[in-house]
């Protein structure tokens, strides 16, 4: 039997769950192919919780990126971190061995690509977001692929040596998910079966903005208290009211400040109200759920409002300007949503197929088979 050799993968992954999770799907499609991962993170403690969550252990930890000082010293320090960032990978690199690197994106990403690139190991980058960021920017010219996940994309790699559509990775898949819609769980959920769950993802980038404003909509959402409730994600303590105006007013009201299993929440979602970071998008294109995304407006290069408009054709998505964003507004996008009967179709040709993990792992090993032959030869 003709098997492929195990493959040595470098997969740098750090920095916001955003990156992470993307790329623990990579992880789990190449660790089921017999290949070993080797994971790379930031110090940051995101990484450490989703980590720990999971039981994983990261390989290689790299400081992370902060913004704490004048632009001045904030140059100066950030080369002094790649510097020695790009040392670590380099040594790194050499002594495990390694035969593809492959970066999801930020900071964290950036030396092992270089480290790559300097000891001629295949490398590639996925690029989740409608328009690239700084990381992609800088090293699309010398990464062997760039792997993207919205077509919009493409315009801005041209100085790329190779560009694939793969859609992004998401952890979760709509069978699967939908077997979690069931009375059961809306009760163990302490929600109604009956009533129409909106689920507001405020986590943690910019969350202050939607959680004052759903706790400004109570009043409003009050009206439709025996159609309409709520499970919210308000992310840090300090960003949730400790009675907040919709349970004071009567309103079925679920909150959490973090929750792990989100395809259980999934399921019971018949909109879905969040900001427009590429993996949410994913997940809400997969699994067919009608949406408001509300761009944060401080994203770098505003990538959300690009991620936003290049879905806002997809089916039922609104999208929201947080300028705009007032409680009678978003009554009114949620209200529009649920009397559309017609949910997204799963997919709706956001992520190819087949699926983003399988087109990525193929590509590492052909690419890492082809560099193994001209290495071998005489």
């Amino acid at each position: 039997m003709n098997r492929k050799r195990q493959l040595n993968i470098l997969l740098a992954c750090g920095g916001s769950g955003g990156h992470i999770f993307p790329g623990l799907v990579v992880r789990e499609e190449l660790v089921n192919r017999g290949h070993r991962v080797l994971l790379a993170v930031s110090d940051k403690k995101v990484d450490t919780q989703i980590l720990a969550t999971l039981k994983l252990k990261p390989d290689l930890v790299l400081k992370a990126n902060t913004s704490d000082l004048v632009a001045p010293l904030r140059t100066i320090r950030n080369g002094y971190y790649i510097l020695h960032h790009l040392i670590r990978s380099r040594n790194f690199l050499q002594s495990s061995s390694v035969d593809f690197v492959l970066g999801m994106g930020g900071f964290n990403c950036a030396a092992p690509l270089f480290a790559a690139r300097s000891l001629r190991i295949p490398c590639g980058l996925h690029e989740s977001n409608a328009i690239p960021g700084k990381v992609t920017r800088i090293c699309k010219g010398f990464v062997d692929v760039v792997f993207v996940g919205f077509k919009q994309c493409y315009q801005y790699l041209n100085e790329a040596k190779n560009v694939l559509l793969t859609g992004t990775p998401t952890r979760f898949q709509t069978k699967e998910v939908e077997k979690k819609r069931s009375p059961e769980n809306y009760l163990a959920q302490g929600l109604d079966p009956e009533k129409k769950t909106v689920l507001v993802i405020g986590g943690s980038q910019g969350s202050q903005f939607l959680n004052n404003l759903l706790a400004n909509s109570a009043p409003l959402f009050a009206v439709h208290r025996d159609a309409i409730q709520f499970i919210h994600i308000s992310g840090k303590p300090q960003h949730h009211l400790e009675i907040h105006p919709l349970d004071d007013l009567g309103i079925t009201y679920k909150h959490y400040q973090f929750y792990n299993d989100m395809d259980r929440l999934y399921a019971l979602a018949d909109v879905v109200v969040s900001r427009a970071g590429s993996g949410v998008i994913t997940e809400i294109l997969e699994l067919g759920k009608k949406a408001v995304l509300i761009p944060l407006p401080t994203a770098a290069d505003n990538h959300q409002w690009h991620n936003s408009k290049a879905v806002e054709n997809a089916g039922n998505i609104e999208v929201l300007e947080q300028s705009e964003a007032t409680p009678a507004k978003l009554l009114e996008k949620i209200l529009t949503l649920l009397a559309e009967r017609r949910a997204l179709e799963p997919k709706c040709g956001f992520n190819a197929k087949p699926r983003p993990e399988t087109l990525i792992a193929n590509y590492i090993e052909n690419i890492s088979e082809l560099n193994s032959c001209k290495t071998s030869k005489p």
